[in-house]
């Protein structure tokens, strides 16, 4: 995760009268570090999904070439 994100929040001077404001600007802070950790999950997952629906296809030609041609696949693949 990244955790450089809006970091100067964290930076900002405090006093009774910012004191408040701070608090909630932090925790919003952290709420945009839980969605951007949420979306690297999200990321990743469909990067698996991607690569498993890939060796899949690969699978899926591989027995095709057993029964038909490759001229037949060629000529299939343009169609």
């Amino acid at each position: 995760m990244n955790v450089n994100i809006l970091t100067w929040v964290i930076v900002l001077p405090t006093s009774l009268e910012t004191l408040q404001t701070k608090v909630n600007l932090e925790a919003r802070r952290t709420a945009v570090l839980k969605l951007v950790e949420k979306a690297e999950n999200l990321k990743a997952q469909a990067a698996e999904l991607e690569a498993s629906a890939y060796r899949e296809s690969l699978y899926i030609e591989s027995q095709a070439r057993h029964v038909w041609t490759d001229e037949q696949i060629n000529k299939a693949k343009q169609a």
